[in-house]
């Protein structure tokens, strides 16, 4: 599954028009396809073992991969939004850590 997890987490699947990855833990990579909110099919992504063929699936699906300028726009709005969660996740760990402390000098 090296493949998958590299198109996943290295952003080809954002490439795609109207593509966006959400990552829960434990859970097998699907692809789910909706239309106007309604799901119309899930696609289990761990059968795929080259990441040329996860693209050539992606293709026959009907996703449209982005090129030149709006492909270039869209990887600088995802690392924004990567940067933004990360940061959040920080800020989040960070009040926990101190929460900790806290608690343990009332003891």
């Amino acid at each position: 599954m090296p493949a998958v997890k590299s198109f996943l987490m290295d952003g080809e699947a954002e490439d795609y028009r109207n593509v966006e990855v959400k990552f829960v833990s434990g859970k097998n990579a699907i692809l789910t396809i909706f239309d106007d909110n309604v799901e119309l099919e899930q696609v289990d992504l761990s059968k795929y073992t080259d990441k040329e063929d996860i693209h050539a699936m992606m293709v026959e699906k009907g996703f449209e991969k982005m090129e030149g300028e709006e492909l270039e726009q869209a990887r600088r709005e995802l690392a924004e939004k990567t940067a933004e969660e990360d940061a959040r996740k920080e800020a989040l760990a960070e009040k926990k850590r101190e929460e900790l402390r806290k608690r343990r000098e009332e003891k």
